[in-house]
């Protein structure tokens, strides 16, 4: 069954915008409404529950250190006004990525959400930092099912303009989660976005699919390996894979080449030292 992209390129095509899943907003609400709710309850048992039995007053002031003190911490960290928005983000569903002039940098991506005629920023990054695009299963991913892939955006840690959530990580996480062929058609519609703003990025030729090539630089998870007489970068499939390993290219997500590994570098080595013998004899 064909999957829906959900997302829309607006006019101008410097914005798209994409909805985050119903469930997941609802699971967030669920999450901050149990808190928030556990914390009335401690406070209400402080002020008005006579006799107050010991157990409660521990638990009633445990509950109201944590809570308080990760509303402490977001703030410190983010400032009173973008904390607050962070949250309120776990409660709407609309969400974009745009364009916008930066006199600094000449042109930023910036990721947010959209309440009335406001915008709210997550992050905005120089668009020439950005390095590549694909899509992976996450940690909640069935296989045969394919039911938790993400489309992440990779880019340079000193491309980044605003960090509002302040996460440190060089990659971002673009609209939902959800099955392998509904994040692969949004990640090729992202991916045309990108380049349609002059945004460059290389996509690996499908030819290289089923080609064996060499780790020249190791795969952890980010390397090289060269196919042929060019190199790329690759990712590996399954666990983190040595420099001077054989590996097989089996698929090609966006900008990233994912490799399966086949030999071990000192088997590589000695597969490399026969082919050198055979040509010199």
């Amino acid at each position: 069954m064909k999957q829906k992209a959900y997302f829309e390129t607006l006019e101008g095509g410097t914005e798209i915008t994409y909805r985050e899943p119903f469930g997941q907003m609802l699971f967030g609400a669920t999450l901050y409404t149990i808190g928030y709710s556990c914390l009335i309850v401690a406070f209400l048992n402080l002020l008005f529950l006579r006799p107050l039995l010991l157990s409660c007053l521990l638990a009633s002031l445990a509950w109201i250190a944590i809570m308080l003190s990760a509303v402490g911490a977001g703030c410190r960290r983010n400032g009173f006004r973008q904390h607050f928005g962070n949250v309120l983000g776990n409660f709407i569903r609309n969400r974009f990525a745009q364009f916008v002039a930066d006199a600094s940098v000449g042109s930023a991506l910036c990721f947010g959400y959209r309440y009335g005629n406001k915008r709210h920023y997550f992050l905005k990054v120089n668009s020439k930092g950005i390095t590549s695009v694909d899509w992976g299963p996450g940690q909640g991913n069935i296989p045969g099912k394919d039911n938790d892939w993400n489309v992440a955006m990779w880019f340079d840690p000193g491309a980044v303009i605003f960090d509002g959530i302040h996460d440190g990580v060089s990659l971002h996480i673009v609209g939902p989660s959800g099955h392998k062929a509904g994040r692969e058609s949004f990640g090729k519609g992202f991916i045309a976005f990108l380049q349609a703003n002059e945004v460059h990025l290389t996509l690996p030729p499908c030819e290289l699919l089923g080609q064996e090539a060499e780790v020249i630089e190791a795969l952890h998870p980010l390397g090289r390996i060269r196919a042929e007489r060019d190199e790329y970068p690759a990712r590996p499939i399954e666990r983190m894979i040595d420099k001077g390993s054989i590996v097989l290219i089996e698929e090609i997500r966006g900008t990233s080449i994912y490799v399966r590994q086949k030999k071990r570098p000192n088997q590589a080595s000695e597969v490399t030292a026969r082919k050198l013998a055979e040509t010199q004899g």
